[in-house]
């Protein structure tokens, strides 16, 4: 195995990790301040933080005109649209819920594949996308107790998850151009400025800011922002996207373990099977695409040229 390809591996799992337990400080933080402005400061400190690391490497590169549009739509998807569904559905719904919907990331990009670029699922495919749907209904937990509240949270994650399926398809042709850093940044300050107008309506609790809200923070914007994009993206350069999605599914195992051990939140027999049902589904669908992951690697390169390709006519 290249070296590349080991080094991506690897950044794939430090960066699901980390993602893994921000759930628990979003969790913490969102208490004291809204989603939108919780982003806003999250990435606030990874702009900061990138911006050091590009005085020290002495990068300095700009992003070409014809690419602004592409990188706005990045900073839109990845960083603004992504982090408010986020923020807002684990301030609803227990964290250890929010990362298992989290897990249903590699079956939605399997989906989206299917319908952008009619690529044909076979019936096992099939079967196990319904069967994941089974467990994403006993999951949520679907029932006459549930509020219009947990329906709502519920929502955003799904919407979350939506997000970053159309982020990872619209930053793919980016990567020969430019440094992970370079594209994290510029797509983090773009995030920040269309989140900025809305976050004039929510008004943060500075009475409940301490240091653990400061370290919380710091945390969320240093190594789950800054360092972890820079990661999945060097990852999704090198394995692609949907290969590099497999490694997301250790989310849900981190984001649950920490809910229930650090936050001591309570995991009911439906969250058991109903998780157990999504993550098999989803190992299942990757372990048939692994034998040929070398044909579904060239069809992920091809993919902005098709997504270019298919906008453009329909621009027409």
């Amino acid at each position: 195995m290249e070296k590349n390809k080991i080094m991506a591996i690897l950044s794939a799992i430090t960066c699901s990790l980390l993602w893994g337990i921000s759930f628990l400080s979003i969790k913490v933080t969102v208490i004291a301040i809204p989603p939108i402005s919780l982003a806003i400061l999250r990435f606030s400190i990874a702009i900061t933080t990138l911006f050091l690391f590009r005085i020290i490497k002495k990068d300095f590169s700009k992003i070409e005109k014809q690419d602004i549009p592409k990188m706005m739509l990045a900073g839109l998807l990845g960083i603004s649209f992504y982090y408010y569904f986020q923020n807002t559905g684990i301030k609803l719904i227990p964290a250890s819920q929010a990362s298992i919907i989290l897990g249903a990331i590699p079956i939605f990009s399997l989906l989206a594949e299917s319908l952008v670029y009619k690529i044909k699922l076979t019936r096992k495919k099939i079967f196990y996308v319904l069967l994941s749907f089974i467990g994403v209904f006993i999951l949520t937990g679907v029932n006459q107790n549930s509020s219009s509240s947990s329906f709502l949270g519920y929502f955003m994650m799904f919407a979350t998850v939506v997000s970053w399926i159309l982020y990872c398809m619209v930053i793919k042709p980016l990567f020969k151009k430019y440094s992970q850093m370079t594209i994290l940044y510029y797509q983090s300050i773009f995030g920040v400025i269309f989140l900025i107008p809305f976050s004039l309506f929510e008004k943060i609790d500075f009475k409940s800011f301490d240091i653990s809200i400061i370290m919380h923070l710091l945390f969320l914007g240093v190594l789950c922002s800054a360092l972890a994009y820079t990661l999945y993206i060097f990852a999704m350069s090198h394995l692609g996207v949907s290969d590099a999605a497999v490694y997301l599914n250790l989310i849900p195992l981190v984001g649950v373990l920490a809910s229930f051990t650090i936050l001591h939140e309570v995991i009911s027999f439906n969250q058991i099977i109903g998780g157990f049902l999504l993550l098999f589904s989803v190992y299942m669908i990757n372990k048939d695409e692994h034998p040929s992951t070398k044909d579904d690697n060239i069809l992920i390169e091809d993919i902005p040229k098709n997504l270019s390709e298919e906008l453009t006519f329909r621009n027409e």
